[in-house]
C-alpha cells in the first residue's frame, strides 16, 4: 500500500466497526466519482441531517398538567388520571436528539360512586420524620438518541425511566370493570373480530422490523406499597368475568413490596420484545415478594403490618428517646390487626345471609369509612345483628316464599331464617369488635402521614339529558353525589339537573325530584319533599300574595276512565322560590324530566324484544 492508513470507528447498528483502510485509495476513489458510505461520525451526521447549523430546542412547562378521564359504556368514569407539573424539554442537534420529561405528581383516582378508597395510585407519603424526605419528580424520563445509517435500526444512548415510591390501592370491583372495558371476557364473536384485524395487521407489516439499540436501558421503580380489597357484593356480569379470571383476590393493606430495577446493556431487539421483558421483570419481581404479600393478609390480622409499626416505634424509641411514638405505633398495630381478623370472621359469616340485610351492612360501613365514625358505626352494626337475629325467622321465610315459592321457598327461607338467628348477632358483634377497633386505630394515627389523600375531583356526571357524554360540571357532580347518597342505586336512578335554592336545594332525578333542606350531612332524613313521576301531573308556576311558588300537581288517585287527571287541592304541594325566573328554570327541568321518564317506560327494553321473538 501507500503506507498511510485511515483507521475509523463507526456505528453499524448496535455494534461498532474498526474500519481500515488505504488513504490513498480512498482518495482516488472519492476523486474517480465512486459513491463511498461516510465513515466519520461527523459526516455520518451531515448524511443524516443536512442542515447542521440549525438547531432545535423546546420546552413545555405544564403547571396545571393534563387530567384523563376514562368512561366505560354504562356510562360511568371509572378512574380520573391526573399528571400535575409537567416539565418536558427536547433538544435536538447534528448529534444527538436528547428528551427529558419529569412529572412532579401523578395520581390516579377510583371514581366509582360509594367507593371507600377512592384513590387507585399516589406517592407514598412521608412517614418517618426522621427520614431524609426524597425529592425529585414522580415520574421521570430521559433519553437520548443518535444518528443511525439503518432506516431500521435506532440507536439510543441511553433510555432511563424512573419513579418514586407509590402507593396502590386496588378494589375489586372497579379491576374488574377496567378488566372488562379493555376487552377480557368479550363475546367470541368480537374476539375473532380482532384476531382477523390483528392478523391483517400482521400480514401487512410482514418483513424486517424495526429493531432499537440501547447502550444503556433502565427502568426503576423502586418501591409500592400494594393493598387488594375484596368485594362481597358484586354485578352478575362482573362475577361472570370474574369466575373467567381462574385466580381468586385475597384482601390484604399495605404490604411493602420492594423491586430491583430493570438495566440491560446493548439490548438490540424490537420494541414489542423490550415492552415484553420489562413487564416480565416487574411480574417476576411481584412474585418474589410472595411472603410480604401473604404476611399482609386480612385473615391473618396482617402480622407484618404489626412488626412494621413495632418496629418503627423501638426505632424511634432507641435513637431519639420517642416513648410516645412506640406507644402510639404499638397502638396502631395491635388494633389494625385485630379489626382486619375481626372484619375478615364478620365477612365470611356475612356470606350465609339474605341479601337485604348484608346490603344494610354494607350500607353501614360505608358511612362509617365515608365519616370516619367507626365507633358510632360499631354500635349501629351490632344493633342491626341484633334486630336481624330477633326477626330473621319472619323475614327470611317470607322472602323465600315470594322468591322461590310454594312449600319449598318456605322451608328454604325458614332454614335460612334459622341460621340467621345465629349468625347475624354474631356477625353483628364481629362488626362492633373491627369498628371500636378501627376507631383506636384512628386515634392513635396522630400523625398525618396515615390520613388518607382526597380525589383531584368528584366522579363526573356521564349522563346528559339526551344520553350524550356532557362536559365535567362541579354542580353536576356534587348533585349526582348527593343523588347517591340518597338512593345508594345511581344505575338504576340518574341524575338529570341540581338547583340550589337559599334554604334548601332540589335534586332532579330520573325517576323523582327530591326537595331537601340544607345539612352538614344528607341522607333520606333531609327530604321534605318528594314526589315520583309516576304520581306527578306537571309542575307550574304559581303566585299567591306577590311570592313565587312552584305547584306539583300530584294525579287523581283514582279515575274512572284511567286517564291521568289533576288531583284535588292538597294534592298539589307548593314551595316557595326566590325569583320568578328561577321558578320557571325549575318548573321546566321538572317537567322535561317527567316527559323523559314517560318516554322511557314506552320504551321497549331489548330483552323484551328477544322474549317476544322467541
Amino acid at each position: 500500500g501507500s503506507g498511510a492508513l485511515s483507521v475509523k470507528v463507526i456505528p453499524d447498528g448496535p455494534t461498532r466497526v474498526l474500519q481500515i483502510c488505504d488513504l490513498n485509495q480512498r482518495k482516488n476513489n472519492f476523486s474517480s466519482g465512486q459513491e463511498e458510505f461516510p465513515t466519520t461520525e461527523s459526516e455520518l451526521r451531515k448524511m443524516m441531517n443536512p442542515d447542521t447549523d440549525q438547531e432545535l430546542e423546546v420546552i413545555v412547562k405544564l403547571k396545571d398538567g393534563i387530567g384523563l378521564s376514562l368512561v366505560n359504556k354504562v356510562p360511568e368514569e371509572l378512574i380520573f388520571t391526573s399528571l400535575k407539573k409537567i416539565n418536558i424539554h427536547f433538544t435536538q442537534t447534528a448529534a444527538s436528539q436528547v428528551l427529558e420529561l419529569g412529572v412532579d405528581v401523578v395520581q390516579v383516582d377510583n371514581q366509582l360512586l360509594g367507593t371507600t378508597h377512592p384513590i387507585m395510585l399516589s406517592l407514598t407519603p412521608h412517614t418517618d420524620e426522621n427520614e431524609v424526605v426524597e425529592e425529585g419528580p414522580a415520574l421521570q424520563l430521559t433519553a437520548m438518541k443518535i444518528p443511525s445509517r439503518s432506516p431500521l435500526t435506532d440507536l439510543f444512548k441511553h433510555l432511563m425511566i424512573t419513579a418514586r415510591k407509590f402507593t396502590v390501592h386496588i378494589e375489586e370491583k372497579l379491576l374488574m370493570k377496567l378488566i372488562s372495558f379493555f376487552g377480557y371476557g368479550q363475546p367470541e364473536s368480537e374476539i375473532e373480530k380482532l384476531d382477523e384485524i390483528i392478523h391483517e395487521k400482521s400480514t401487512e407489516q410482514s418483513g424486517p422490523q424495526r429493531r432499537l439499540y440501547f447502550e444503556n436501558l433502565k427502568v426503576n421503580v423502586p418501591q409500592i406499597k400494594l393493598s387488594v380489597y375484596t368485594s362481597n357484593k358484586l354485578p352478575p356480569d362482573l362475577k361472570a368475568l370474574k369466575s373467567t379470571l381462574g385466580f381468586p383476590l385475597i384482601r390484604f393493606e399495605d404490604a411493602v413490596i420492594d423491586l430491583d430495577p430493570y438495566i440491560r446493556v446493548h439490548p438490540y431487539e424490537t420494541q414489542e420484545f423490550i415492552v415484553a421483558d420489562v413487564l416480565k421483570h416487574f411480574q417476576e419481581e411481584l412474585m418474589s415478594q410472595a411472603a410480604k404479600i401473604l404476611g399482609s393478609v386480612d385473615f391473618l390480622g396482617n402480622p407484618v403490618g404489626l412488626l412494621n409499626d413495632v418496629s418503627e416505634g423501638v426505632s424511634g424509641l432507641i435513637k431519639y428517646g420517642n416513648v410516645g411514638g412506640l406507644i402510639r405505633n404499638v397502638t396502631h398495630g395491635v388494633s389494625n390487626s385485630a379489626a382486619k381478623f375481626a372484619g375478615t370472621l364478620s365477612d365470611g359469616l356475612g356470606k350465609t345471609m339474605d341479601l337485604r340485610h348484608q346490603t344494610e351492612r354494607e350500607f353501614i360501613r360505608y358511612q362509617a369509612a365515608t365519616s370516619g365514625e367507626h365507633f358510632v358505626a360499631g354500635i349501629h352494626g351490632l344493633a342491626h345483628g341484633i334486630i336481624g337475629g330477633l326477626t330473621s325467622v319472619i323475614t327470611s321465610t317470607v322472602e323465600g316464599v315470594k322468591t322461590d315459592g310454594g312449600v319449598s321457598g318456605f322451608i328454604a327461607g325458614l332454614g335460612r331464617g334459622l341460621v340467621g338467628t345465629v349468625t347475624k348477632p354474631v356477625a353483628g358483634a364481629l362488626d362492633f369488635a373491627s369498628e371500636t377497633a378501627q376507631a383506636v386505630r384512628e386515634t392513635a394515627s396522630l400523625s398525618g402521614h396515615r390520613l388518607q389523600n382526597q380525589r383531584v375531583r368528584m366522579p363526573r356526571c356521564c349522563r346528559g339529558p339526551q344520553g350524550l357524554l356532557p362536559q365535567y360540571s362541579d354542580t353536576q357532580a356534587e348533585g349526582q353525589e348527593l343523588l347517591f347518597k340518597l338512593t345508594d342505586n345511581i344505575q338504576a336512578e340518574f341524575f338529570i339537573a341540581v338547583e340550589h335554592i337559599d334554604s334548601y336545594c332540589v335534586i332532579i332525578s330520573s325517576e323523582a325530584v327530591y326537595f331537601l333542606k340544607n345539612k352538614d350531612s344528607v341522607d333520606r332524613d333531609a327530604i321534605f319533599l318528594e314526589v315520583k313521576y309516576d304520581d306527578l301531573y306537571h309542575c307550574l308556576v304559581s303566585k299567591d300574595h306577590g311570592k313565587v311558588y312552584v305547584q306539583l300537581t300530584k294525579k287523581a288517585v283514582n279515575t274512572a276512565s284511567g286517564v291521568a287527571i289533576p288531583g284535588p287541592s292538597h294534592q298539589k304541594p307548593m314551595v316557595h322560590v326566590k325569583s320568578e325566573s328561577l321558578a320557571v328554570k325549575l318548573s321546566q327541568e321538572i317537567n322535561y324530566a317527567k316527559s323523559l321518564f314517560s318516554e322511557q317506560h314506552l320504551m321497549l327494553r331489548p330483552f323484551e324484544n328477544e322474549h317476544s321473538d322467541l
